[in-house]
């Protein structure tokens, strides 16, 4: 379970594909690839580099309009899905 002082780091290897505002992250080596849409977009601007959960939560209430606790929810909800496919390491 994610919680606010994990660090989060993107696999290797991941390419990402600008489709008219959305980007596709892929994995050539396995074959996997996600659609992220909406806020997911600025949500992997910010996971590019090694980023606490909490900085990242940081970073997303002063861009968008959202309460803290719903904010962390579902980043971590985010997070989860990406870690489930291999996307993501957590330390």
């Amino acid at each position: 379970m994610l919680g606010e002082n994990s660090l989060i780091v993107l696999k290797d290897g991941l390419e990402v594909v600008d489709l008219a505002g959305e980007k596709a992250m892929m994995d050539f080596a396995t074959g996997k690839y996600y659609l992220l849409k909406g806020a997911a977009n600025e949500l992997w601007e910010l996971i590019e580099n090694e980023i606490s959960v909490k900085e990242l939560v940081d970073s997303l209430i002063t861009e968008f309009e959202v309460e803290r606790e719903t904010c962390f929810k579902d980043t971590v909800a985010f997070l989860n899905q990406l870690h489930e496919i291999g996307f993501l390491q957590v330390t």
